[in-house]
């Protein structure tokens, strides 16, 4: 059984953020094709503010080289990453070379206080 410690680990809080990331990005894709399809459709702005001061612009995702936009199934096949997959790995491979080289852009060292303040206040309520 996992204990409350595994749950406030830094690459579980990211994980969780870059879900919410991916999901948010999804649910805007399906938006504007159904803006497209029928222009009346309301699209209202989305609220990505607190998100996007936590994790990078698209901009500076990572391009995922050919071996890694591809996983291979049990029949020993290749078979392309969903674009859902593709962009949690973009995300998680980015951040993971921001920790790497030291990044000093507002949103990793946001992303760093917002961990540090997590796993703060989880401690303040384990003890």
């Amino acid at each position: 059984m996992k204990s409350f410690q595994d749950f406030i680990t830094s690459d579980a809080i990211i994980r969780l953020l870059c879900s919410y990331r991916v999901r948010l990005a999804e649910i805007r894709h399906e938006k504007y094709i159904l803006k497209g399809i029928m222009p009346d459709y309301p699209v209202e702005q989305d609220n990505y503010n607190e998100l996007s001061q936590l994790l990078p612009p698209r901009r500076k995702w990572v391009t995922l080289k050919k071996d890694l936009r591809y996983k291979v199934n049990r029949f020993s096949r290749e078979q392309a990453l969903s674009s859902i997959d593709a962009n949690m790995r973009r995300l998680l491979i980015t951040i993971d070379n921001a920790y790497k080289t030291g990044c000093k852009d507002s949103w990793f060292i946001n992303l760093l206080t917002f961990i540090k303040d997590i796993q703060d206040s989880c401690q303040s309520i384990i003890s």
